[in-house]
């Protein structure tokens, strides 16, 4: 359907409401801009630190820059993800190289070795879901990817057949 014929049928079609000129919708953009930065630098300075706090050398600068992710889950959550995020690259890196002695050993069969594949299967599942919840300029962020990249191509090569 056209738009002629839209108008032609007698549907009323809405209007723009009329300001006094651009430069007023110009100047209520500027002022809506304005009130976010500083509803911005309010919420990046946060409330005073306490002397509990001070002491232990935690206090956040306004120029500090945090990733959106800690506003939503909270630096106290953050440290948490990051705490798990080192266990699971531990065990990890530990079930690699039970996976790498029992590979190399001669007398190991494919079946033995295959609960150990999939117990490194569901530790990359959880590497996977802990470096989604950690912000992309994370360090750890990239070591999780990464280590989940190896542990998959390994798990893809061994349930391949590539070592039969």
């Amino acid at each position: 359907m056209k738009i002629d014929e839209i108008t032609q049928m007698g549907l009323p079609l809405p209007q723009p409401e009329k300001k006094e000129g651009a430069e007023s919708r110009e100047l209520d953009f500027q002022k809506i801009l304005g009130d976010a930065k500083a509803k911005l630098n309010d919420a990046m300075q946060g409330p005073d630190p306490t002397p509990s706090d001070k002491e232990a050398g935690l206090q956040v600068s306004p120029t500090t820059s945090l990733h959106p992710v800690h506003f939503l889950l909270g630096l106290q959550d953050m440290d948490l993800i990051r705490s798990q995020g080192l266990q699971a690259t531990e065990n990890t890196l530990e079930m690699l190289e039970a996976y790498q002695r029992a590979m190399a050993d001669p007398e190991a069969s494919l079946k033995k070795i295959d609960p150990l594949v999939q117990s490194l299967s569901r530790e990359v599942g959880n590497i996977t879901i802990l470096s989604g919840k950690l912000s992309p300029s994370d360090p750890l962020q990239r070591i999780l990817t990464e280590l989940g990249i190896i542990c998959s191509v390994e798990i893809e090569k061994f349930n391949r057949g590539e070592y039969i």
